[in-house]
């Protein structure tokens, strides 16, 4: 059963941005980018976030009436069907990405990723013209990139090759669907180049790196380490000291976003990495050693080194292709972008969730 709420008949947009997965963190910031460039939204979200209702009401504080909401499902194919028919683009970020759920629940990560994104696909297949599409997927269904010798330095792991050292993780590289979460999002990623191809509806799959920023209240080693600064919490993260991982704040990939609307035309039937790239990739001891500096915490992360399997030891995102079709690169490097977490995160240190579970972050 959904739910439309904030949407007037007399008041009704004809055409929204339709964002599925709206009130979570990437979609929350893509909303009120939208909304203040003068983009009517039409958020779709079955609210599971435990801070979707945190973040919609701080949406609603700025833009009041003008935030369009339908608590729904994306496996209901009548909401879905309900929704599209107000939109004239589609941003399709709702995921289930419950790292470590995943073995337990594999049916609910199909449904949602897969059955779910196949929901979508068929409403667009039965538009005369179809609208665009933009799909989230992220870096996880290149697998655990063992086949990349590395060595150790002090700090990092490091690439043996040079080559990906300098360039990072391309398009080129094969999928390697490793886990069920992985799985299904990369089914979905595959399904909507097929479908673009082979049906012409315009779509292009975003494959996003670790992406950081406003809104993150969990899931995310990166905010979640800010937020147990500023907290005084001395939490215990399971991680390899040595793990790499690129970092792209959430401005630069909304940025990235817009320059995909403007260039679908030639864009569509591809998938892009985005992500900070090799110049903005930091190790988990790096970073802990930079919020010190930056921050001085009193209670700073205490990290047990203690690898994960499912983690990538080293990714680097290799923007190239995005880059040449857009021009786009990430314009804050990472100590720019802490400071405006941090300065975020202090300013609404009242909101800050009482429990931090920082074991749970992911690369």
């Amino acid at each position: 059963m959904s739910k439309l709420l904030n949407i007037p008949k007399q008041h009704t947009p004809k055409l929204c941005t339709l964002i599925t997965g709206g009130a979570g963190f990437i979609g929350i910031n893509l909303s009120h980018r939208l909304l203040k460039s003068g983009k009517p939204i039409l958020i779709l979200d079955n609210l599971s976030n435990p801070y979707a209702e945190q973040n919609l009401k701080w949406l609603r504080a700025l833009h009041g009436d003008t935030v369009q909401t339908l608590t729904a499902d994306i496996r209901d194919r009548d909401s879905l069907h309900d929704a599209i028919q107000k939109c004239d683009e589609i941003f399709h970020l709702a995921a289930y990405v419950k790292l470590g759920k995943d073995l337990a629940e594999p049916m609910n990560a199909f449904e949602a990723n897969c059955c779910g994104t196949l929901n979508i696909l068929e409403e667009l297949r039965s538009q005369s013209k179809p609208i665009p599409l933009y799909f989230a997927s992220n870096k996880e269904i290149y697998g655990s990139l063992a086949d990349i010798a590395l060595r150790k330095n002090k700090t990092r792991y490091e690439p043996e090759n040079i080559f990906f050292a300098l360039n990072g993780i391309s398009e080129n590289r094969p999928l390697d669907l490793e886990n069920p979460i992985a799985c299904s999002k990369g089914t979905a990623d595959q399904y909507i180049m097929a479908y673009s191809r082979k049906f012409n509806i315009p779509a292009i799959v975003f494959r996003l790196s670790t992406v950081y920023g406003y809104h993150q209240w969990y899931g995310n080693w990166v905010t979640q380490g800010i937020i147990s600064t500023i907290a005084g919490i001395q939490e215990h993260g399971e991680w390899d000291f040595l793990q790499v991982t690129d970092l792209l704040f959430i401005d630069d990939l909304i940025d990235a976003f817009f320059l995909a609307r403007t260039h679908i035309s030639k864009m569509s039937g591809q998938a892009f990495n985005l992500g900070g790239g090799p110049d903005n990739t930091i190790s988990v001891i790096e970073f802990l050693d930079l919020i010190q500096e930056m921050f001085h915490p009193h209670h700073p992360i205490i990290v047990t080194d203690t690898p994960r399997s499912r983690d990538q030891a080293y990714y680097a995102t290799d923007y190239s292709h995005f880059n040449s079709n857009t021009g786009w690169h990430p314009k804050f490097d990472i100590k720019h972008g802490l400071e405006r977490v941090y300065g975020w995160l202090l300013e609404r240190r009242n909101e800050i969730p009482a429990l931090i579970n920082v074991r749970s972050a992911t690369l």
